[in-house]
């Protein structure tokens, strides 16, 4: 389907069938009008070249309602105006800063593309929306955000309000942003979620978010363009290729990206997710025409075809297949394809195109997100290392130089690995108990002071559930939180899938990790160390994991990745019973290990 046309009209559909009165949009699951429906009035009005009068006409009644929804800030004396809801309600799970750029973005597009085809009077509304809520609220409070997801969703709109209205001093604001976030960026092309050191933020959402992190690359070059710069000079086309390059290394072999390295996870109840593909094959298709890199092109068009293939009998698509429930909401997800509306012919020409097949294997390592990934024309395969410490709901929970995910090319759907979310035996670690280690009373009173404030937030979020008209799921989730969170946070096992602390080095076709064990929240304990080796081959990887213990040890396991074959044993007897290998007790100064091979199915 290399006509992206049909499928944006059945996202016009599906959102325009929440429509209640004219450009009131209420969202089913969460029983609000959010500030990303206003997303509607950008969509038709890319749309209005093909989908003619009738698109442009519920632009306007949606760009209308946005106006209504401008007011000067409730919560704040600074007389900011804002585009409501933002997060002055508590049901719209939203931010001032994002609805403010949904809601100028569209206001400004629409007044671009169409505004000679608007009665004057809605026109002049539109342009005062703009103005007022750009110069008192989007420039001044929005570009200083932390959060660099709200930020840069306000500098899209303001580059779309200069695109439309030239004001010098919104370009010169923008300029300031890009520079600050330029600056944040790691140089591996990571970005922090939220920056180490923002206040009232735990070090966990320091992390890379695998959610949010292609529409830093999305609106930063959108608004480059608005403001007439090249994205393709330095040190524009640096940035963008760099995030392009990380972005592209959390696809797995299936055209879905690992969820396992999010600084957000409460996000997510789901095995995967493709609600950010309406940002990441624009992104990838986007950059990769700017840049002239054909393989972020082919890689934006498997994104792509991804998402067309959850696509719903009502014409929206969804968050995913099969089990779990996820915090946002149908609303937000079609929505935001009126990004791929936006970048709709870069994303028809990388869907046309023939991509060029594999032809050597590569192994990448980005540093500063502790992410090694490698691939040849059989296998993808990702490991994690350093990362920063995380709790129940911030920081992704997995490193330890261990692998997070592992998938033949001819069976994607098939995780070689295994690890789950709750696991007591992660598979793929060590889980050990030291003797003497710290008692119960110490442990439980570390995990209540690291997650009594996420429990009183996972509350919220489970009568957000309850509230959607799950009330049984919002309980039984609530109570596996409370289990996580308290019971097994302060297990007396440690874990080398947990450690935050693991030193990588690559080699030719190798990579190797000195690490340790942990407790829940990444903290290691004394005199344990790990040493893991992963050797890649055409069309599998060879595994080396060996601990060794200074301490005597109570109990000593490591459960095997569910494809794991040819595995042997050494250091200490074993006994393996369902894909566990138990060493039992273990006198300090013992090393044990285990070799085994993880590999592809040939038949591609």
């Amino acid at each position: 389907m290399s006509d992206l046309r049909p499928f944006l009209d059945g996202i016009a559909t599906y959102l325009g069938g929440l429509e209640r009165e004219p450009g009131v949009l209420l969202c089913r699951k969460h029983r609000i009008e959010h500030g990303t429906t206003f997303y509607l009035a950008l969509l038709d009005a890319l749309r209005v070249p093909w989908a003619g009068e009738q698109a442009l006409a519920r632009a306007l009644r949606v760009a209308l309602r946005a106006c209504d929804r401008i007011r000067e800030d409730p919560a704040e004396a600074y007389g900011a105006w804002i585009v409501l809801p933002g997060s002055r309600d508590p049901h719209n799970h939203a931010n001032n800063a994002i609805d403010a750029g949904c809601g100028i973005d569209a206001l400004a597009t629409l007044g671009r593309l169409h505004g000679r085809n608007l009665p004057a009077a809605a026109r002049d509304r539109m342009e005062e929306a703009v103005r007022k809520v750009t110069n008192s609220y989007i420039a001044p409070h929005a570009m200083p955000k932390e959060i660099l997801a709200q930020r840069l969703w306000s500098l899209a709109a303001m580059g779309s309000a200069y695109a439309w209205l030239g004001e010098p001093k919104w370009r010169e604001a923008g300029m300031a942003a890009i520079e600050r976030t330029y600056r944040q960026q790691h140089p591996d092309g990571s970005f922090p979620y939220t920056p180490i050191g923002t206040p009232r933020s735990h070090e966990g959402s320091a992390d890379v978010s695998s959610f949010y992190h292609s529409r830093h690359a999305l609106f930063l070059l959108h608004t480059l363009r608005c403001f007439g710069i090249d994205p393709a000079q330095e040190p524009h086309a640096g940035v963008l290729r760099r995030a392009s390059d990380f972005l592209s290394s959390l696809i797995g072999a299936g055209g879905t990206k690992c969820l396992a390295v999010e600084a957000k996870p409460w996000y997510w109840g789901s095995a995967y997710e493709v609600a950010s593909h309406p940002f990441d094959a624009p992104a990838l298709a986007a950059c990769g025409e700017a840049l002239g890199e054909p393989r972020y092109t082919a890689a934006a068009a498997r994104l792509l075809e991804v998402l067309l293939s959850h696509r719903e009998p009502d014409g929206g698509v969804t968050s995913h297949r099969g089990a779990g429930w996820n915090f946002q909401c149908r609303t937000f997800w079609n929505a935001h394809c009126a990004w791929i509306a936006r970048e709709r012919i870069a994303l028809e020409r990388a869907l046309a195109a023939s991509p060029e097949p594999r032809s050597a294997a590569e192994l990448s390592w980005f540093a500063d997100a502790g992410l090694a990934r490698a691939e040849d024309d059989r296998m993808v395969v990702l490991i994690r290392g350093r990362k920063p410490r995380a709790n129940l709901n911030h920081g992704s929970a997995w490193g330890g130089g261990g692998l997070l995910y592992a998938a033949s090319k001819a069976d994607p759907g098939v995780d070689l690995v295994g690890k789950r979310d709750g696991d007591r035996l992660l598979a793929g670690e060590w889980s050990v108990v030291p003797a003497n280690g710290a008692g119960f009373r110490r442990r439980f009173a570390k995990a209540w002071k690291e997650n009594r404030e996420e429990l009183r937030f996972s509350t919220w979020i489970a009568r957000v559930r309850a509230r959607s008209g799950d009330r049984l799921g919002a309980f039984t989730w609530f109570l596996s939180r409370v289990r996580r969170g308290l019971i097994d946070a302060a297990s007396s096992t440690a874990t080398s899938g947990t450690a935050s602390q693991a030193d990588g080095a690559l080699a030719a076709n190798s990579l190797a990790f000195r690490g340790t064990v942990a407790d829940a929240f990444g903290d290691p304990l004394d005199g344990i160390s790990t040493i893991r080796r992963y050797v890649f081959e055409r069309g599998c990887v060879r595994v080396g994991d060996a601990l060794t213990a200074q301490r005597r040890l109570r109990s000593c396991r490591y459960r095997l990745p569910r494809g794991a074959d040819q595995a042997a044993f050494e250091g200490a007897s074993a006994r393996v019973k369902a894909g566990i290998v138990d060493f039992g007790t273990l006198p300090a100064g013992s090393t044990v290990a285990i070799r085994y091979r993880l590999s592809a199915k040939e038949d591609l």
